[in-house]
């Protein structure tokens, strides 16, 4: 690592609540604490209601998680390294280069600093 470099490490707080669940329809039954009065005035017994966000725990959710932050960083000049796995990404700047390392919903990036302020810019674009 060159001595111009730092490190970033950093958690996307809620990551999957940020991109639309794609797929085939999800639903939830809803608890009863969360259901609109008049839902019980006309007998309902077990309401559901379909996921538009995706969630932990849906085998899903990370797919659709990895599919929005790359399109936001994509957008924001960042590009896959070729011949890599599909979550490191790399930006330039003239001579300085920037890198970007995604797991689920934590990151791990190393650059100049001024880069590593965009990058945690970029990524707090996808929420």
């Amino acid at each position: 690592m060159s001595p111009t470099h730092a490190l970033l490490q950093a958690d996307v707080t809620g990551a999957y609540l940020q991109s639309q669940l794609g797929g085939r329809p999800a639903w939830i039954v809803l608890p009863p604490s969360l259901w609109p009065k008049w839902w019980s005035e006309k007998g309902y017994k077990q309401p559901v209601s379909r996921l538009r966000k995706a969630l932990y725990g849906l085998q899903r959710s990370g797919f659709d998680w990895a599919k929005k932050a790359h399109s936001v960083l994509t957008a924001a000049g960042w590009t896959v390294i070729p011949d890599v796995v599909d979550a490191v990404y790399i930006k330039r700047d003239g001579t300085k280069v920037c890198i970007m390392a995604l797991y689920v919903d934590d990151i791990l990036a190393s650059g100049p600093s001024d880069m590593l302020t965009e990058a945690l810019d970029a990524i707090r674009g996808v929420s």
